[in-house]
């Protein structure tokens, strides 16, 4: 009986475990399609979406300290979409489908957050840090 008890506890905890350490995306949102992955090696985040609310938010390590380029390439047929990368609870950085790559300095000892925000979008979008 008590087995019970510790199986959910368990799932929970390795669930946040692997998030906080930047393994899968916490999204809530709906949507008709969407497809979204994360490439550690290109650095990018990759995301296709078609009549889509709400948002993902996804923890990001940075392998080294220094400046970083941001280039937000999307291409949005209708609704609106942003991305912001947040230190804690603060947002350091705020691209939409109109902005232009913005430098940023990043400590390796943070974890920073990078959250998509989706007002009836549908469209594709590539972020790349460099």
């Amino acid at each position: 009986m008590l087995l019970f008890l510790f199986i959910p506890i368990f799932v929970i905890l390795l669930v946040y475990i692997l998030y906080i350490n930047g393994f899968g995306f916490f999204s809530y949102k709906s949507a008709l399609m969407f497809i979204q992955y994360y490439s550690r090696r290109k650095q990018q985040i990759t995301s296709r979406f078609k009549s889509c609310n709400g948002y993902t938010k996804k923890v990001i390590k940075f392998k080294e300290s220094k400046y970083y380029t941001f280039d937000l390439n999307s291409n949005i047929e209708m609704g609106h979409f942003t991305t912001c990368l947040m230190n804690k609870d603060e947002e350091i950085l705020s691209l939409d489908q109109y902005s232009t790559p913005k430098d940023i300095f990043i400590d390796k000892n943070i974890k920073y957050t990078i959250c998509f925000k989706f007002k009836g979008a549908t469209g594709k979008f590539t972020l790349k840090w460099e």
